[in-house]
């Protein structure tokens, strides 16, 4: 039998978490588009150890651009290796309305070893790129990556950048019963205790 340790974190000032299906851009609660250039619809990342050498990881990510200086998070990049073998990525792109425009497919995402004029290295990268829309439009993707040592546990960062709001994210840590977890907590607090927020 297997402890789960569920940590939920619900950005958003005025519902519960709940399973999103509405991407469209008049859904954004205005208070998220204040200073933004992108919002964090939805992030939940999902790790099981399975045992103490191994564990499997899923992230599931939706992002609104909401404007050109967002262009920069078009590209989606996920480092692997021979501890980090990625198994899956799936994306798709939807417009200002929530409309689902395309699925990316297997072999538009490029496989790449992007540092090796510089130095020797195993680390290579796979890039998710997604089509540019008429902005505000929405991109999507889930990875699931398996991991063959487990020096570190993945690091659960919801907001990326300073003009980036997030709408919902979500941790789910699932490890064996007799396992241990040890974590470190920051810049995290309780809902009544959130200072309002200064530009």
């Amino acid at each position: 039998m297997k402890t789960l340790l569920w940590i939920l974190l619900s950005l958003s000032s005025i519902a519960p978490v709940m399973a999103q299906t509405n991407y469209s851009f008049a859904s954004i609660p205005p208070e998220l588009l204040k200073h933004a250039k992108s919002v964090v619809r939805l992030y939940d990342l999902k790790f099981e150890v399975i045992n103490k050498g191994e564990g499997l990881e899923t992230e599931h990510k939706v992002i609104t651009l909401l404007n050109e200086q967002a262009a920069d998070e078009l590209d989606q990049v996920f480092w692997y290796d021979q501890i980090r073998k990625i198994e899956e990525i799936e994306g798709r792109v939807y417009d200002a309305t929530g409309k689902l425009i395309r699925k990316i497919k297997k072999n538009e995402i490029l496989d790449q070893k992007p540092f090796e004029q510089f130095f020797a290295t195993d680390s290579r990268a796979r890039i998710l790129q997604f089509p540019r829309l008429a902005f505000p439009f929405t991109i999507e993707y889930t990875l699931v990556a398996r991991l063959n040592g487990l020096m570190f546990y993945p690091v659960f960062e919801p907001q990326l950048h300073t003009f980036q709001s997030v709408e919902s994210a979500s941790f789910e840590l699932i490890t064996p019963e007799d396992l241990k977890v040890r974590f470190l907590e920051f810049n995290v607090l309780p809902d009544q205790k959130k200072p309002p927020l200064q530009w």
